[in-house]
């Protein structure tokens, strides 16, 4: 009788133990470790759960800290999560009975019970001056944010919902003013996930994909040095979507894997037809996706491109960013930068400055080239800014690898960024991105003048 009582006895109190365990394995799961709220693992559940009328009844919203990465850099990690509990708690007490979640980084995402543009746009007024308050009494750094919403339509497929509102906020950030997109018909019909998931392997049968060449310019000879591959699709009516629109769409469907090794191929079909015209193409450097770091599928289409076409290791580069690098462990990241070296390429780190692992990845990573992201280049002139970006410098230069800075837009840029040791750059202050046809017309300029300057004298 004992026996059995105490079996009985030690089965509960396994339970309850074992209970208590799972409960806090499930909160960990779902609870985010900055802002203590839920997470968008636990959105999923709950969307899992609404019903269709609820659906057809509230928003979903995106929204995000305008320049976090800057304020991260400029103030610190520890006053970077602070905004983020910050933002967290301003939505909560602003809008009780809401429900937001953080994504990631400094993007969340929000259930508003309510369709009419007008009452969405009441509540997020209410959340943004709550916000305000907060910054206020605080002292906190001041800071905006970008919102994009979109129906939920009774729609059940939570990806198609949540790129669908992304592409907003996107849209919302090439504005002016506008700090709220709104995900309409018109969006839809251009941007949805499931249209260009669709037409995707049309528009590659029908060439719809094209490489324009942004020129990267050695600033103390006043040469193009080489060019960055950038991939545009061409519409049956003859405009261009820019990649901002798609390529976080492709990624999301995998599809980017195929649209990176159709972009190898059209450069290297440039670089021989250059070469057939007696024109010298300076290293192209193409973007390739995180997903090839595991796959690794297109090292082999490397291989067969560069073969067919006759590419010599020292007419292409390879770019993966930062971003990227830190998803993947030391090893993962470090074995494909290897084999590109071993095939006699180069591999350039961009976006540098966007990520959470940055000295991590030079540390184990043997890059060749750094390329300063666009934002901390725009941002020179600022006093705290122009220190992180001449120890940034210095410290590639010790590591023996280029430097490119990206962005470069005036002068004043270029006058900081080559007396620091920074002697590469893209962006408009010298070129555009351009079609095949007009880089190698610029090549066989040789000599570079900024836009302003020929604009002065009538070239542009």
């Amino acid at each position: 009788m004992e026996i059995g009582f105490l079996i009985v006895a030690a089965a509960c109190i396994y339970t309850v133990v074992y209970c208590s365990v799972q409960k806090r394995k499930i909160g960990t799961v779902i609870t985010d470790r900055i802002t203590g709220g839920l997470n968008f693992q636990y959105f999923k559940l709950y969307f899992e759960k609404i019903g269709l009328n609820e659906r057809m009844e509230s928003s979903f919203v995106s929204f995000d800290i305008d320049k976090f990465k800057a304020i991260n850099l400029l103030y610190g990690m520890e006053t970077g999560d602070e905004l983020l509990r910050t933002v967290y708690r301003s939505f909560c007490e602003a809008l009780p009975g809401e429900q937001v979640y953080r994504y990631h980084s400094d993007v969340f995402v929000a259930v508003l019970h309510e369709t009419d543009r007008e009452k969405v746009r009441e509540k997020l007024d209410r959340f943004k001056t709550r916000v305000q308050k907060e910054i206020d009494d605080r002292s906190l750094p001041e800071f905006t944010l970008t919102f994009g919403v979109c129906p939920m339509d009774g729609s059940d497929d939570i990806s198609v919902i949540y790129i669908n509102k992304a592409l907003s906020r996107q849209a919302a950030k090439e504005g002016i003013s506008d700090k709220e997109k709104f995900y309409d018909e018109g969006v839809k019909e251009h941007l949805s996930c499931r249209n260009m998931e669709m037409n995707f392997k049309n528009a590659l049968k029908e060439g719809a994909f094209e490489v324009w060449y942004q020129p990267k310019i050695d600033m103390r000879a006043g040469t193009i040095c080489g060019a960055e591959a950038r991939v545009r699709w061409r519409t049956e009516d003859g405009a261009y979507i820019s990649p901002g629109e798609f390529i976080s769409v492709f990624e999301s469907t995998g599809q980017i894997m195929e649209l990176d090794g159709e972009v190898l191929r059209l450069v290297c079909a440039d670089i021989r037809r250059a070469k057939e015209q007696g024109i010298e193409m300076r290293p192209v450097s193409v973007n390739l996706s995180k997903l090839h770091i595991i796959k690794g599928g297109i090292l082999n289409r490397i291989r067969e491109l560069t073969e067919e076409y006759g590419i010599k290791p020292s007419e292409l580069s390879f770019e993966i960013t930062e971003s990227a690098a830190e998803m993947y462990a030391k090893g993962e990241l470090e074995s494909f930068v290897d084999s590109i070296h071993q095939m006699g390429y180069q591999a350039d780190m961009d976006d540098y400055g966007t990520g959470t692992s940055t000295l991590r990845s030079l540390a184990y990573t043997h890059f060749d080239t750094l390329k300063l992201e666009r934002s901390f280049v725009g941002m020179i002139g600022d006093e705290r800014m122009d220190i992180i970006l001449r120890s940034t410098i210095d410290m590639a230069r010790r590591l023996d690898m280029v430097i490119v800075a990206e962005g470069v837009e005036t002068g004043e840029q270029v006058k900081f960024l080559t007396g620091n040791g920074c002697y590469i750059a893209q962006g408009y202050y010298y070129y555009r991105p351009m079609p095949v046809s007009e880089y190698l017309e610029k090549l066989a300029e040789r000599i570079v003048m900024p836009e302003e300057d020929r604009r002065e004298e009538g070239a542009v």
